[in-house]
């Protein structure tokens, strides 16, 4: 049958049996359409999808002031724009179709199908679509008994919201984004309450402070100590992180080193104002080194802070 639409390679093609979705267009004595010297192309009736109208403009001899003399040119043109917003974008998956009449199967051209309408691009289509020397040919199956079938679908792709999110730091200088706070705990043997918490200390813009569990929390419960870093999220706007790079660790007062150090690197925000470690030591350990750890009964956590940057979402 030689090519069906000469200016696509074959491998573009795509013939199948579901009649086109959104819109059918049957035209009956073509050839007069044709050859009408007053009718350069047919404009079809307004149709609907998805709350947006469309309608169809075919070419029978080709758009010649687009170069698409010789061929089928089709067209779809998007319809009744004035209640949109200024500056308005519609992105829609467009197909194309003719009906080739023999063998059932509706034609397309399948690349062609990302269209962007706009304000300044109402209209998008196929100039070069069918060669007429193919179409006037009814072995084809697209022009038989002086008709033809023609087809549109439109598939409106929907916009996400692309949030944007904005690393940025603030302050003055390193030593403002990076701060150690040693929390001195007294009468460690004699704590009874679920959790306690330090003082509060600054680092960059913000207040924070750490929260210990001396019987565990969550996973820790029972068998560990486990220690926290928190945000005080009292200045922090609601679309606002800040990420962090942190240890919590206990000092080996003895030995002045630090016994148990957990690093962790997280973005801090208002619903998850604290980060931190359920085990940052076992119970059995602290007890083991207890003599190391306490003196004069007294536990030294410290906090090493560094902000990293701020997070922002427009």
């Amino acid at each position: 049958m030689g090519l069906r639409f000469k200016d696509f390679p074959t491998n573009l093609l795509q013939g199948r049996d579901a009649q086109s979705m959104h819109y059918t267009l049957k035209m009956v004595s073509f050839s007069r359409i044709a050859k009408s010297p007053s009718i350069l192309k047919y404009t079809s009736v307004n149709f609907t999808v998805e709350d947006y109208t469309w309608r169809l403009h075919i070419y029978p001899n080709g758009n010649k002031m687009k170069d698409g003399e010789g061929h089928i040119s089709i067209y779809i043109e998007l319809m009744d724009t004035s209640s949109l917003p200024t500056g308005w974008t519609i992105t829609a998956l467009v197909n194309l179709f003719v009906f080739d009449q023999i063998r059932g199967k509706y034609f397309t051209v399948p690349d062609y199908s990302a269209v962007r309408f706009s304000a300044v691009n109402l209209e998008w289509g196929i100039t070069r679509f069918v060669e007429l020397k193919v179409f006037n040919d009814s072995l084809y199956g697209y022009l038989v008994g002086d008709e033809c079938v023609f087809g549109a679908e439109v598939f409106i792709i929907k916009q996400p919201i692309n949030k944007v999110n904005v690393l940025s730091l603030s302050g003055e200088g390193a030593n403002h984004l990076t701060r150690t706070h040693i929390w001195k705990i007294r009468s460690f043997s004699s704590l009874s309450l679920d959790f306690y918490e330090s003082d509060k200390f600054t680092c960059g813009d913000f207040k924070w402070w750490i929260k210990l569990y001396p019987k565990g929390n969550g996973e820790g419960a029972g068998n560990s100590i486990s220690a926290f870093l928190c945000l005080d999220k009292f200045n922090l706007p609601l679309d606002t992180k800040v990420f962090v790079n942190y240890t919590i660790a206990i000092q080996n007062v003895v030995k002045s080193d630090l016994i148990k150090s957990h690093i962790g690197e997280t973005h801090f925000d208002n619903l998850n104002p604290g980060w931190g470690f359920q085990t940052i030591i076992s119970l059995t350990k602290f007890e083991d080194l207890k003599n190391e750890i306490l003196v004069n009964d007294v536990c030294v956590i410290q906090a090493d802070v560094t902000i990293v940057g701020i997070v922002t979402t427009k």
